[in-house]
């Protein structure tokens, strides 16, 4: 194989297919990037490709290039990353020949082992996937969607359920859902109609924020989305994604939204955001940060006992109903609040120990469960 690639796209597409790179890879091909040369391609199509797997999400990105020999070359990613991005604006020469490839531009000048490419597993394109439901999806609803509902999936690989998104469909809306059982995010948009089916389909979460990431990397004004079987597949600009589905049932999480609630908070987004970012700054990892609520205003404090203590009060606000202090994680309540579309959040509650509902009040496309922590 013998390539030529501009050295920043190369240092974009490198670090696309890396992201998806175990870092605690069982076996050494899963270590590597893919690169994939081909001569003769179809008009507009981007003759080279980088991939990296961890075998439960894929990347795949494409760059412009001169391909003078047709081939592939898996190289360890690690070196590859530190390699292209040290390297000087322009040209950038790749070539492989047995167990070595060599990496040129300008005076310098790299020689690497490489792994064994027959060993790296068989990547299937969005066309390929098993039983497909296809789309085109605005990139930015799309982005917008996944930024506000990703970020409450669960991190614990021991419950792999709530590591997900939940895909489904309600009332012809596609609706993307995640919690970590102490939050809960639910998004609708008006896409993807008959694009999920009946029961909806269950992607990693780290594989949807890798699609938000793609869309602003690559400014793309569509996305193209499969979904099948046991797969899902993303496609923006010259990168694409390939997320293999979650088993198992997601919780019913319709049946957390209280049914009614006794309070209600209205509440301006930038100043109750920049007041909790100013009382949180004393408030150590699980430290909750108190809303105490009245007719009058709102006050928000923060004590931790081997520091000290913060208070702000916030008069331009509406309250209804009976007085009350609730109190929250303080990251998740920011996140929470930041999510809410418009300039004004809404904050339902049903007293201090249930969860509470926060949702913009120009829009209720997005909706935030949060748990409170007991004081």
């Amino acid at each position: 194989m013998k390539i030529q690639c501009d050295q920043e796209q190369l240092v974009a597409a490198v670090q696309s297919a890396a992201r998806a790179v175990s870092q605690r890879a069982t076996q050494p091909a899963l270590s590597g990037i893919l690169i994939r040369a081909a001569g003769g391609q179809a008009s507009g199509a981007l003759p080279v490709s980088l991939s990296g797997t961890d075998q439960s999400v894929s990347v795949t990105a494409c760059v412009a290039g001169s391909v003078e020999e047709s081939g592939s070359v898996l190289i360890p990613s690690r070196y590859l990353q530190d390699i292209v991005k040290t390297l000087g604006a322009g040209t950038v020469l790749i070539e492989s020949s047995g167990s070595e490839a060599v990496i040129t531009s300008g005076k310098s000048h790299f020689k690497l082992r490489t792994l064994p490419a027959e060993d790296y597993p068989n990547l299937a394109t969005l066309g390929e996937i098993e039983g497909q439901r296809g789309a085109e999806i605005s990139a930015d609803q799309l982005e917008e969607a996944i930024n506000q509902v990703a970020s409450s999936a669960s991190t614990d690989e021991a419950r792999p359920i709530l590591t997900g998104v939940l895909l489904t469909e309600v009332g012809g809306r596609l609706r993307l859902v995640a919690t970590d059982s102490y939050r809960l995010s639910i998004r609708d948009l008006d896409a993807g109609e008959g694009l999920v089916a009946e029961g909806g389909c269950l992607i990693p979460a780290r594989a949807l924020s890798e699609v938000g990431r793609t869309i602003k990397s690559e400014s793309a004004k569509s996305v193209s989305v499969a979904l099948g079987e046991r797969e899902a597949g993303f496609v923006a600009g010259s990168v694409s994604i390939l997320a293999r589905l979650i088993e198992g049932e997601f919780p019913d999480y319709e049946k957390l939204i209280p049914a009614s609630f006794e309070r209600k908070l209205t509440i301006s987004k930038t100043e109750f955001s920049d007041t909790l970012r100013r009382v949180g700054t004393l408030a150590q990892q699980n430290t909750p940060v108190r809303i105490a609520c009245s007719a009058s205003g709102v006050s928000v404090s923060v004590r931790e006992q081997d520091i000290g203590e913060a208070d702000e009060d916030i008069s331009d606000v509406k309250f209804e109903g009976e007085d009350l202090t609730i109190a929250f994680n303080p990251g998740y309540l920011r996140e929470a609040i930041s999510a809410c579309p418009g300039e004004t959040v809404a904050i339902e509650i049903v007293d201090e120990l249930k969860a509470a509902l926060l949702q913009g009040v120009e829009s209720a496309d997005y909706r935030h469960l949060l748990m409170p922590i007991r004081i």
